[in-house]
């Protein structure tokens, strides 16, 4: 099945990937703003 990405694929990136990334500060652990338009604006 084309354009389906299993769980199992996507939880190593958000269970290990993100987390060290976040440390090292090269993604955001919280935003600034209440919505998504002012957020994107600032990124």
């Amino acid at each position: 099945m084309q354009g389906y990405i299993k769980p199992k694929y996507t939880h190593p990136i958000r269970d290990e990937m993100t987390p060290a990334l976040q440390k090292r500060q090269l993604t955001r652990t919280e935003y600034t703003h209440q919505t998504l338009r002012e957020n994107l604006r600032v990124f």
